[in-house]
């Protein structure tokens, strides 16, 4: 019977119904296996044993790898090193070692506790944030960290209490301003690069949005300005500074110059002809005999030279030493062996190569003939930039990020007893043309896998275009569905031997009419027996009851209408239970005899297409509206496991009490004291812009399983046991 009933959609009703007769326990305190990857992850699904894992990654690894925006690694092999270091989320620009063991720490980031520090940290060597050392909080920008004298020095962009200073020095105890205040030249707010040698800091200095103009010299005890060379005629904004033995001072600005340290004096004669294009070099670095630098040329001084060259410290004259690099490192650093440890975003994206090798890691190293040694680490960050080397460990800083990854594109499979990766891989890949592969789907049953995507893709050699069947142990393609007239929009379960979707017209547009179909994945035929009304929406199965949440919509621009209720499991009239206009579409969670929607909430906007969500419960029989949990917050995916309900998304609060991204409501839709344990100082904004946190919760069979985001290009899954023996305390009673 069709009910055009609208109800009231606030506040809590003092009904509660009756649970069904399975039982499950509370999830697991801590995860049972985790994985990252370096991509969003949209979707999972359990074929027996095996986890699928699809969204728009490219590489996957165990989480015992993620490693923050700090880490180390051993110069020989490539290996993490266990640190003493905590585990440091933000970004992360030097790592300075005190000489005692410890480090100082400058960048803008949390520490593993979550809560937010000063740009300035020292970490005592037992691994300890020192809490005597506070870098006034005033003090804000971005630049260099350096040991002068008795100071720590930070060079860049800073200000203090919102006057430009530049340069400033530190207390290493306490990180109290010192009152060392070096006079810049005229018109210098910036500092462009920093280099500290034999009692005397040298540095370049421009406005803020303008070219260097300076090289200054200053006395590392006192702060006296010792001399200024005005290099006004340099076309380079920036490029590298360096002081080579005490004997003179490098830099690139457009050209190399060679300057005096005890004068600033330039040295016409050093080195031959080095002309540069306009802002070419990007990193200096020697070993006192050579050096090296980095760019965007492929010529240098005359001679052919891509993105590396070396020249003699003494003379300026160029070096045979010639590695030919596809991209320009971003960081260099020179080795004991004069090997040179390189790091470099555009290696790390999979197209860079050295001397016609590739290095897809981030992070290699050339040794002093200018060859490719073995070293190759595989660093997933948005950025990956080596920021010291001390006693054979590089440490890497950037933004959070994890090591010794497995290239998987798109779609992963682990085995859900030991937390391997397994050798599936459906050997997905974008063609000419088409955008990046992305998975948005995955749907599982008798040993073959449905995926979703928004895709003119191969897969497995073949090309299919947006949803296809694989072989779930091979990853071998089954055949092609045939849809004429249709695009698969969103996949729905499989029962009785149909496999749900949701379809549209092919060239409509996604606000034109949409149609629940089903199909039958084996020979990839639509049962055209079975024609619902046009509704956009997911089919559910609960009790062999097909279930269906949708919207009915005029058009766009139109009031769109939410509808709910069943589908004849032989012609699929629907017979409606429930409609509003109180929110639109939704994801349906049957249980028992109570029906959860999670919605949007109107009440809560964030912007003109990100409004918030909440969660509603509706009498099965009746359609009434049975209670609306006390939940706030970002509300980003929903579970139910036998009567447990788990809620995922961003800064969670009921009845005062928070939880970042993964939460367990009790009987009176209030927290439990279950929480996940993604971290709360997780990103705001995770991968192309979506909110941080936990955006995916899904149950299957006895693991619970959730999906979040811990740092602008990388993502979290976490596998929970549901099997404890006590009696449910999710949702309802």
């Amino acid at each position: 019977m069709t009910t055009t009933r609208r109800v009231a959609l606030a506040g809590m009703a003092a009904v509660f119904l009756t649970t069904g007769v399975r039982v499950a326990g509370e999830p697991a305190a801590t995860p049972r296996q985790q994985w990252a990857f370096d991509g969003a992850v949209n979707a999972t699904a359990r074929i027996g044993n095996t986890l699928y894992v699809g969204g728009a990654f490219r590489n996957v690894l165990p989480l015992s790898g993620v490693l923050g925006s700090l880490y180390a690694v051993s110069s020989s092999t490539g290996a993490v090193v266990p640190s003493v270091i905590p585990r440091i989320d933000g970004i992360v620009r030097v790592v300075l070692p005190d000489g005692g063991g410890g480090y100082y720490v400058h960048g803008n980031f949390a520490l593993g506790t979550g809560h937010a520090v000063g740009r300035v940290v020292h970490i005592r060597s037992d691994g300890s944030v020192d809490p005597q050392f506070n870098s006034p909080s005033q003090l804000t920008g971005a630049g260099g960290l350096y040991r002068a004298g008795p100071s720590l020095v930070l060079g860049g962009y800073f200000t203090l209490n919102g006057t430009p200073r530049p340069l400033v020095a530190l207390d290493p105890l306490t990180g109290a301003l010192s009152p060392w205040a070096p006079v810049l030249p005229a018109g210098s707010d910036t500092v462009r690069s920093l280099v500290v040698s034999n009692g005397r800091i040298f540095v370049t200095t421009a406005p803020f949005y303008g070219t260097t103009r300076y090289v200054t010299a200053f006395d590392a005890v006192t702060g006296a300005r010792l001399w200024e060379t005005d290099v006004a005629g340099a076309a380079g904004a920036q490029g590298g500074l360096l002081a080579v033995a005490g004997s003179r001072v490098i830099v690139s600005l457009g050209r190399l110059y060679s300057l005096d340290p005890s004068t600033g004096a330039i040295d016409p004669a050093w080195p031959v002809n080095p002309q540069l294009p306009n802002a070419a070099v990007f990193s200096l670095v020697s070993d006192g005999t050579t050096v090296y630098v980095s760019g965007a040329f492929t010529e240098f001084a005359g001679q052919p030279r891509s993105r590396l060259a070396a020249v003699a410290a003494a003379d300026g004259a160029l070096l045979p030493w010639s590695p030919q690099a596809s991209h320009p490192p971003g960081r260099m650093i020179v080795s004991p062996s004069g090997s040179l440890f390189v790091s470099g975003n555009d290696f790390r994206t999979g197209s860079g190569t050295v001397n016609g090798q590739t290095r897809t890691g981030g992070l290699f190293e050339i040794d002093a003939a200018g060859a490719l040694t073995g070293f190759q680490v595989q660093v997933t960050t948005d950025q990956a930039s080596i920021v010291a080397l001390a006693d054979g460990t590089l440490f890497v800083g950037g933004s959070p990020a994890y090591a010794g990854t497995v290239a998987r594109q798109s779609l992963a499979a682990f085995d859900l007893t030991t937390g391997a990766l397994l050798p599936f891989d459906a050997a997905i890949v974008g063609v000419v043309g088409s955008e990046r592969p992305v998975i948005w789907a995955l749907t599982g049953h008798d040993q073959k896998l449905h995926l979703r995507g928004n895709w003119i893709a191969t897969v497995g050699g073949q090309t299919r275009a947006g949803a296809a069947s694989l072989d779930a142990v091979t990853g071998a393609l089954l055949p092609a569905w045939s849809t004429p007239g249709l695009v698969v929009d969103d996949l729905g379960p499989y029962h009785a031997g149909w496999l749900y979707l949701s379809t549209r017209p092919s060239g409509d547009t996604y606000f034109g009419p949409s149609f629940p179909r089903r199909l039958d994945p084996v020979m990839g035929t639509l049962d055209l027996s079975w024609l619902p009304p046009p509704m956009f929406g997911a089919v559910v199965v609960d009790r062999d009851e097909l279930l269906f949440l949708g919207t009915i919509s005029a058009g766009f621009g139109s009031t769109t209408t939410t509808v709910m209720g069943s589908l004849d499991g032989a012609t699929g009239q629907f017979r409606e239970l429930f409609r509003t206009t109180a929110f639109g579409g939704g994801r349906l969670l049957p249980d028992g005899d109570t029906l959860y929607v999670h919605a949007n909430d109107p009440t809560t906007v964030y912007g003109p297409f990100d409004s918030g969500a909440t969660v509603y419960a509706f009498d099965r029989k009746t359609g009434v509206a049975v209670m609306r949990p006390p939940l706030t917050g970002r509300i980003a995916s929903v579970a139910l496991a036998d009567g447990r309900f788990v809620v995922g998304g961003r800064n969670l609060h009921s009845a005062g009490v928070e939880r970042y991204g993964l939460a367990e409501l009790g009987r009176t839709g209030l927290f439990t004291g279950w929480d996940g344990g993604f971290a709360a100082h997780g990103p705001s904004v995770a991968i192309g812009g979506a909110p941080g946190g936990v955006g995916l919760v899904r149950v299957h069979g006895d693991l619970l399983v959730a999906a979040g985001a811990f740092g602008p290009s990388a993502s979290r899954v976490a596998v929970f046991d549901l099997s404890g023996a006590a009696a449910p305390a999710g949702l309802r009673s």
